[in-house]
């Protein structure tokens, strides 16, 4: 799916409809990794573009801006990326408020409203990138870290408190 064009994959009419429906209601939204790209395609016509090799291990990230959703993480921290698109930071700076990145240039963590573009996978759980690996059975080769490590732990439980904290925010100031 992620290396198909948006419109051949079967449900995104629907995804489109569902992202619609809740920007019309102004419901805080979170999209991840190729819900991320789907988004930034249907809201700002962005395109992803096809990377030489599968962006696939846990990658050092680097705040570009301070935000909310970052706050109580150092200025680097690690996150894990598998994927085999990106929509490139340039084409994504116009559009979108950017947030972070990985430090070899990849897209980390974008805003826009009451959208919110993750493009790393901080929902997997400790061994939930060894897990995409051997059920792509592809001989990924990942990065330098080793696959037991579980660094993005801290980024995990903090990014998703602080979005849970934005939501709510959101949802006060909406009333």
């Amino acid at each position: 799916m992620d290396r198909l064009a948006f419109e051949d994959v079967w449900y995104y009419r629907e995804v489109t409809q569902l992202i619609d429906a809740l920007q019309a209601a102004a419901v805080p939204q979170l999209y991840l990794c190729w819900g991320a790209m789907a988004a930034l395609h249907h809201e700002f016509g962005l395109e992803k573009q096809h990377l030489p090799q599968k962006l696939f291990g846990v990658y050092p990230q680097h705040q570009l801006a301070s935000s909310p959703l970052l706050d109580g993480l150092p200025k680097h921290f690690l996150a894990p990326h598998a994927r085999f698109t990106d929509i490139t930071i340039e084409a994504m700076r116009s559009k979108v408020d950017l947030i972070a990145a990985t430090t070899n240039g990849h897209s980390f963590l974008a805003t826009a409203g009451r959208q919110t573009f993750l493009f790393a996978h901080l929902e997997y759980q400790r061994f939930g990138l060894w897990q995409e690996a051997q059920r792509a059975n592809s001989g990924l080769a990942f990065n330098d870290d080793p696959l037991h490590h579980w660094g993005w732990e801290n980024t995990r439980n903090l990014f998703f408190a602080n979005w849970k904290q934005s939501v709510k925010q959101q949802l006060k100031l909406a009333q």
